[in-house]
């Protein structure tokens, strides 16, 4: 009697486990659930099948139990086989999916951007070249390459917050008045706002936003100063800067690759990371100069 008590405890609880797995995958969507389930139901029928034939006034043969047993453990294992299969081509088709969305959007967001320089042809290509300036400096300083990959995206992108700054302002042939300067201090922040839903750009938003800030806390948008930037907002902002000096604009001719040199050598420790200042000066300088035509930086450091 107690026997029996123990085995109707086991069926029961046997019951309420695979119910239990059903609703979940239900409710879920989880095949893992289904996993379960399958392996409490394969439990329920072994334990059932183990009954001696002498008590299991059902089977009277031994030969049938093995069979029985056999047949279910084969049938068990294959629908195992065949979720997993099911399971590793959805998850393919899914990546590939997502892959293929991202690529679009970035692809979109790319052509934005290309928009905005193409707005203004004095800044033409000069996202490329912060780009090359910013993933050279990075190799050097010893990020690896998912930190400079994140970095190449920021970089690139850097400027598409121009997209909602009004066009008038962005070709002005001439100085910013103080009300225009604010709309231009604007752009990291619809930058930001753009591209902060895009998953693969999380860890470039950071860079994105805070390529303006100044090391000793005088920049923009939040005043952050020091060690509280980013490494890749402080990259950006000493690479962005010298192609910004070493540009013509309209109302100026671009400076000379030397003064533009010593001007960074000026304002490091207030508006650049002095290390990072002192880490492009060296690939700028004696044998690793690089032959600059305002278009491409050709081997920025020639080891590499």
């Amino acid at each position: 009697m107690k026997k029996r008590f123990i085995e109707y405890i086991n069926y029961v609880l046997t019951g309420l486990v695979l119910v239990y797995a059903l609703v979940k995958f239900i409710k879920t969507s989880d095949f893992a659930y289904i996993a379960i389930a399958f392996a409490v139901l394969a439990t329920g029928i072994f334990t059932l099948l183990s009954v001696k034939p002498s008590n299991n006034k059902y089977i009277k043969s031994p030969n049938i139990i093995y069979e029985v047993k056999d047949n279910a453990l084969t049938a068990y294992i294959k629908e195992l086989d065949q979720t997993k299969k099911e399971l590793n081509q959805k998850n393919e088709e899914l990546k590939k999916l997502f892959n293929e969305m991202q690529y679009g959007y970035l692809q979109t967001v790319m052509s934005l951007a290309n928009s905005i320089e193409a707005m203004d042809a004095y800044t033409r290509g000069h996202c490329q070249r912060v780009m090359e300036i910013s993933c050279e400096v990075a190799r050097v300083l010893g990020l690896g390459n998912e930190e400079i990959e994140d970095l190449r995206y920021a970089a690139i992108l850097h400027d598409i917050g121009k997209i909602g700054v009004p066009t008038n302002i962005l070709n002005k042939n001439g100085s910013l008045t103080k009300e225009e300067f604010e709309e231009i201090k604007k752009h990291p922040e619809i930058a930001y706002n753009i591209l902060k839903d895009v998953k693969f750009l999380s860890k470039a938003l950071n860079g994105i936003l805070q390529h303006h800030e100044r090391y000793d806390g005088k920049g923009y948008p939040n005043g952050l100063k020091g060690e509280e930037i980013c490494i890749f907002g402080r990259i950006m902002c000493v690479a962005d800067a010298f192609d910004a000096m070493t540009s013509d604009r309209p109302y100026r001719k671009g400076m000379k690759v030397e003064d533009a040199m010593a001007e960074l050598e000026r304002c490091k420790g207030t508006q650049f990371d002095p290390d990072i200042v002192d880490m492009f000066l060296f690939l700028m300088d004696g044998e690793k100069k690089i032959q600059y035509d305002n278009t491409v930086y050709d081997n920025i450091v020639k080891k590499h």
